[in-house]
């Protein structure tokens, strides 16, 4: 049996058959592939016996689009057996894996002084592996909890969020990264001519390779700042917009529980609520993780310093061991 995340839904016999899946739109569609043992369903209230439940996500164009080369590149790069994986905690997995290659590539061995152009996607690995976290306890909250509207926030749907977001981003940034790796400036201006990447993007990138060629630190983190700041207010804002009201019950209930709204870096992680706490001047008293400026500002007040700081006796980062916490 075949459904998809937008309610269509068709049946087949056989090891495989095939299906018409129908757009309603451009954006995510999940669609999930569930194997029923038997032919005869049991009757109401016992479910069918189910194995091999899985799912893989769509990405659905605008009509008469198709993705630039280095966003197909960064697509298939999450391919497993030919699909892009729908579980949004095995995506993740992927994605953090390869923010850490491409931030690994960028270390110089020969010269370990050398400036690194993909400072961007090695702080990611650390805020997707977060994520990575945030989804584990989301879909725990949902298997202990039967009835979640008894939650101040639906774990599913913010599972569902919080997958989006990880995946809206690593699709934008790592299309860049990829054209930077291949072709240098000259793949991000082809970008920027096709209309794959906005003006903004465009001129952070020269920041980062202007800061590479002159050797100057201030140049590359003001370009990286610059890409976190699209990423936080554009990127990921659009998602937040989808479902504003969760992403604003995000940093309330982890006040009311008393809980840290943690980044995951080195050095204590931070916390969004009491950083944003501290600096009323900058943003505010009415400060919220739904909104995109907020949560800029808490980057570049408090979690820039703590990777900075990681980074003066760090050069690479381990896959495992970052996912196993052993970075502190």
């Amino acid at each position: 049996m075949v459904t998809t995340s937008d309610g269509q839904r068709t049946t087949g016999f056989g090891p495989s058959f095939q299906f018409t899946l129908n757009a309603n739109g451009p954006g995510f569609v999940e669609v999930f592939v569930t194997e029923i043992h038997g032919l005869t369903v049991p009757p109401a209230p016992q479910p069918p016996a189910v194995y091999d439940t899985g799912s893989a996500i769509v990405d659905v164009l605008p009509a008469g689009s198709i993705l630039s080369p280095y966003t197909q590149a960064a697509w298939n790069l999450l391919h497993s057996n030919g699909v892009v994986n729908g579980e949004a905690i095995a995506r993740n997995r992927q994605i953090t894996a390869l923010y850490t290659i491409l931030y690994n590539s960028g270390f110089n061995a020969a010269n370990p002084a050398q400036l690194n152009p993909f400072e961007w996607f090695g702080a990611a690995s650390f805020a997707s592996k977060t994520v990575g976290d945030g989804l584990a306890a989301a879909i725990v909250a949902a298997f202990k909890i039967p009835n979640s509207s008894t939650l101040p926030v639906d774990p599913k749907a913010l599972y569902d969020a919080f997958g989006e977001g990880n995946l809206e981003i690593y699709l934008d940034m790592y299309a860049q990264g990829l054209a930077y790796q291949t072709q240098g400036m000259a793949g991000i201006q082809t970008m920027f001519q096709q209309n794959v990447i906005p003006r903004s993007e465009f001129l952070a990138w020269q920041k980062i390779d202007q800061g590479i060629k002159t050797t100057n630190a201030n140049s590359l983190t003001a370009g990286m700042l610059d890409q976190v700041f699209h990423e936080q207010t554009l990127t990921l804002q659009h998602v937040v917009n989808t479902n504003f009201s969760l992403w604003a019950k995000v940093s309330i209930v982890a006040q009311q529980l008393n809980v840290p709204l943690s980044s995951g870096y080195p050095g204590g992680g931070g916390d969004f609520n009491a950083w944003c706490a501290a600096n009323p001047a900058i943003v505010g008293l009415n400060y919220s993780f739904a909104n995109g400026f907020d949560r800029y500002q808490w980057f570049a007040g408090q979690l820039l310093p703590l990777w900075q700081n990681w980074r003066l006796t760090h050069t690479t980062i381990n896959f495992v061991t970052l996912e196993t916490g052993g970075y502190q």
